[in-house]
């Protein structure tokens, strides 16, 4: 590839009357091109003591989208999918026996949370049948930490900083919360299933709950 002045002016980043200077010093190689004393020259980048330039590497061109074969579906097929509702299921009457705990939704649930295709799994979702762990996990929020770090911590060598609630069992409720002392986890399972078929609804406490909710939140509003 041959090169004009100016471009070898700017590729050894030099003026045009340093590089004229240069070539009379002998310094750089060139050829003339025609005759006379304002004859064109052209230089080489051998001649100017610089590398050849590596050729640009093509852009990767990408493939015909019609010539692509078509790539097949491994997911298989769904573990649970839902059944079209009908008509007799898309009215008010539909919505009673539902609440009623008479018919089931599109996955075979009932409202209290049961499920006669998977009765041991409970409820489900479209993903398909999840088994339930049998002992729930405590809702703290130190139990992603190590347990010789809590203030809690009984080490075998020593007595207990803390003391044991005496009236605390060893099982827990859904929520993570403790059992009573005698209340077994295995006892609270068996209730909670007889919940469940009897067409669930709030617990006392819950109930208790709420309507402290609402006095409070009615005392807000029209305070005396």
């Amino acid at each position: 590839m041959l090169l004009t002045k100016s471009e070898a002016a700017e590729l050894l980043h030099i003026s045009g009357s340093t590089l004229q200077r240069r070539m009379r010093a002998g310094r750089y190689q060139f050829t003339k091109i025609g005759e006379g004393q304002y004859a064109e020259v052209r230089f080489t980048y051998e001649g100017l003591g610089l590398a050849q330039p590596k050729p640009p590497i093509p852009e990767p061109s990408l493939p015909d989208i019609d010539a692509v074969a078509e790539v097949p579906d491994i997911r298989g097929p769904v573990a649970l999918s839902p059944r079209p509702l009908t008509p007799e299921e898309s009215d008010a009457e539909f919505a009673a026996r539902y609440k009623a705990g008479v018919e089931t939704d599109s996955a075979g649930n009932k409202i209290d949370g049961t499920n006669e295709r998977f009765q041991t799994k409970g409820s489900q979702s479209l993903l398909g049948p999840v088994e339930r762990d049998a002992t729930p996990i405590p809702k703290t929020g130190t139990a992603h930490m190590n347990p010789a770090l809590l203030s809690d911590y009984v080490d075998p060598n020593f007595a207990p900083l803390i003391q044991r609630n005496p009236q605390t069992g060893e099982g827990f409720t859904r929520s993570g919360s403790p059992l009573c002392d005698g209340y077994s986890q295995e006892h609270y399972a068996a209730d909670m299933q007889a919940w469940r078929r009897s067409g669930g609804g709030r617990s006392e406490c819950e109930m208790e709950q709420a309507i402290r909710r609402v006095k409070e939140n009615m005392n807000r509003s029209f305070p005396r």
